[in-house]
């Protein structure tokens, strides 16, 4: 309510006429007075909901003229709020693909991600860097910079959003697939040397959740389409040890328990790349 009655920006894109029988002004309040009840009955508690819509309403993406009218049209959940926020800044599915990547990286990785992270990890040249500030200004309410200059989701209920189908989403549009940030991120490690225990765990992660080196037996894409007898995990096995010296391996096994994103499927990977010298369980 305050922020609605000490913005005049907002004030400007909410307006109302004359019924015959009072004044604007008092048409304006009453108006006012029934956007304040909606959004509050509309937001079931979520602090989002109403930051969200009164963004869009202060820029002018959105305008109220009658409470019968206006309010049907206003976004009225969550869902429906990110739906027309990205359907503004992205209104075609190309110009949406590298805030997608942007958004995969964030939640493919195990801990908050730096703006200059992202662009070394999507191999940024001068143009991408500029295409990733870009985007990066209209996904800001969404995927938010902290003091320390990390990056974080605004709210869970985003993330949620974006990574699964609900009956309240309108489209599938700007559903983003965690792997795809995992995959990125091993065409990243394939270009660099592994040489620290972190950076070997966090290798391990993204190799378990990648598919870049999964075998498709229908369409036949695969990294290398002669090894097809090989299995998912024998090909990834391999890749492990080709990357990661065998004593790295083992210094990850003294700490990987330590490491919450770490799941049994990585455990697994790394039992059998250390074959009988080291067990994990």
């Amino acid at each position: 309510e305050a922020r609605i009655f000490g913005s005049a920006t907002i004030l400007s894109h909410i307006s109302t006429v004359s019924d015959g029988t009072r004044s604007l002004t008092r048409n304006k309040n009453v108006l006012l007075a029934k956007l304040v009840d909606f959004i509050v009955r509309q937001s079931q508690g979520s602090y989002l909901y109403p930051s969200m819509l009164l963004n869009l309403l202060s820029t002018g993406y959105i305008t109220i003229r009658s409470a019968t009218t206006s309010f049907r049209n206003l976004p009225q959940n969550l869902s429906e709020i990110f739906q027309l926020y990205l359907s503004i800044q992205f209104p075609t599915k190309t110009s949406y693909e590298l805030a997608a990547k942007m958004f995969s990286l964030c939640l493919a990785s195990p801990r908050p991600l730096f703006l200059p992270q992202i662009k070394r990890l999507l191999n940024g040249s001068q143009d991408t860097c500029t295409r990733i500030n870009t985007d990066f200004k209209k996904i800001s309410d969404l995927l938010c910079l902290r003091s320390d200059g990390s990056l974080v989701f605004v709210h869970p209920e985003f993330v949620t959003w974006l990574t699964s189908t609900t009956s309240t989403r309108e489209s599938n549009r700007f559903l983003v697939n965690i792997q795809d940030g995992h995959n990125i991120f091993l065409q990243y490690y394939a270009s660099v040397d592994i040489l620290h225990t972190s950076e070997a765990i966090d290798f391990l992660h993204h190799l378990t959740h990648a598919t870049l080196m999964d075998f498709d037996e229908h369409s036949g894409n695969n990294i290398n389409n002669n090894n097809h007898y090989l299995s998912n995990c024998d090909r990834k096995v391999l890749y492990l040890t080709f990357k990661v010296d065998q004593r790295l391996l083992k210094k990850c096994c003294r700490v990987i328990r330590f490491y919450s994103f770490i799941t049994s499927d990585s455990i697994q990977l790394l039992n059998i790349a250390l074959g009988s010298e080291t067990s994990i369980e």
